[in-house]
């Protein structure tokens, strides 16, 4: 006599149950039990009338689905059904999330285990068909979750970033129009941005020197957009992604914050690669713009001098900046202006950074006193630097400031071939 397959009486079991429980009100006592302890236990569900509407259809879908499986056919694969996915996408679209999805089905599977386990209980009296048929359950329902969880995770991923891209591209968007000196609601404006645009605006552009591409270095410079909004007393950073290694940022703060203090950002310490290019800050729109713009300024200079800072702030190179708009006058300027200062070389350079300091702080003792060295150190450098400008310090004094201060900034790149 052939011996019988002792699975047949648990999936035997398993198919009248499930039949009886679409006929009768068990699929209704079922999903009214799950609602009440889901919206019992993650409160954020009370306080949105769509998300709850979503839930209770995904719910009573996923059982009749469940049921309807256990009904025709037990031991097949179970797919969600479309409610469970869009259910997902709500969640995504309302801002949630993926780890408020996972816990929902945590609950409801430990919610819905125990409903079946009372059911069986009850209604299962043979005591090794009791434990034959809740193994059973027990894995199917493991298996359904494992083979669906991933699906729903991608369902919320693919919304969340399609609603991350659109929030990204308005605010890009609104960004730009600024930018170019559209007509802009200030109001609307601030709202889409969540940055006060009442208030005085300071721009950086914040980059990584750091040539290499493999190194990534988006969560520096976020790191450092943030600790430069704590520094100035900003409450957050609006930060626009300009390149890969480029972000712009406006710090909304009251009149005349510390812009230097965004030196002491702790990261800076740790990455020495990254570089901050400050505006001056203004008020208002057209602050917002002329901030930026400056901070661009600024960035180009320090780009191309010969000994980059860490922070670079316009006022500093507003000069510098304005002449190296034109890069011919810029270098015919230093090579008329300087003559034989404009050699290369460390004795050339020492001497060219003597007499800045002599015409920046009004003399030869604040000169040494910069310089930190003997007040006679400094007037013998004067001489040997008036004999190769062929003139007198006082001579020209304006140009002359100009063309060293130039020199000082871009060093050797800016100083004619013929001197080199």
């Amino acid at each position: 006599m052939a011996e019988r397959d002792p699975r047949q009486d648990v999936l035997g079991w398993v198919e009248r149950f499930a039949a009886t429980a679409l006929r009768d009100d068990l699929l209704e006592e079922l999903r009214s039990e799950l609602i009440g302890v889901l919206v019992a236990e993650v409160p954020e569900l009370t306080a949105d009338a769509g998300i709850r509407h979503d839930l209770e259809l995904s719910t009573h879908d996923l059982l009749r689905t469940f049921l309807d499986q256990a009904a025709n056919d037990p031991a097949a694969d179970m797919s969600f059904p479309p409610a469970a996915i869009d259910f997902a996408r709500s969640l995504a679209r309302r801002g949630h999330d993926v780890g408020l999805l996972l816990r929902l089905y945590r609950v409801g599977q430990r919610v819905f285990w125990s409903a079946l386990m009372a059911i069986v209980r009850e209604r299962v009296h043979d005591p090794d068909l009791r434990m034959r048929v809740l193994e059973f359950l027990w894995d199917r329902m493991s298996r359904v979750l494992e083979r669906n969880i991933d699906v729903l995770v991608a369902a919320h991923s693919e919304e969340s970033e399609q609603r991350l891209r659109g929030a990204l591209v308005r605010r890009s968007e609104t960004v730009q129009a600024i930018l170019r000196g559209d007509s802009v609601d200030i109001e609307t404006a601030s709202r889409q941005l969540g940055h006060n645009l009442h208030r005085w605006q300071t721009a950086l552009v914040l980059w990584d020197a750091d040539s290499a591409e493999d190194a990534d270095p988006s969560q520096d410079l976020e790191t450092l957009a943030s600790e430069a909004a704590k520094l100035l007393g900003a409450v957050r950073p609006l930060a626009i992604r300009s390149s890969a290694r480029v972000v712009w940022v406006w710090l909304a703060t009251g009149p005349d914050p510390e812009v230097r203090r965004v030196a002491d950002a702790p990261i800076l310490r740790r990455s020495p690669s990254l570089r901050v290019a400050v505006g001056v800050p203004a008020a208002g729109l057209a602050g917002f713009r002329e901030s930026h713009r400056e901070a661009l300024r600024a960035q180009h200079v320090a780009a191309g001098a010969a000994h980059p800072a860490t922070l670079t702030y316009y006022r500093d190179v507003e000069v510098v900046s304005c002449l190296s708009g034109d890069e011919e006058a810029m270098r015919a300027l230093i090579a008329r202006e300087l003559g034989g200062l404009a050699g290369v070389g460390t004795a050339c350079a020492r001497l060219r950074q003597t007499v800045l300091a002599y015409l920046s702080a009004g003399g030869a003792r604040a000169a040494a006193a910069t310089l930190r060295v003997h007040k006679n150190t400094v007037l013998y450098r004067l001489k040997q630097a008036e004999r190769l400008l062929g003139h007198g310090l006082d001579e020209r004094r304006l140009e002359l400031e100009l063309a060293l201060t130039v020199a000082d900034v871009y060093g050797e790149r800016v100083l004619p071939p013929a001197s080199a």
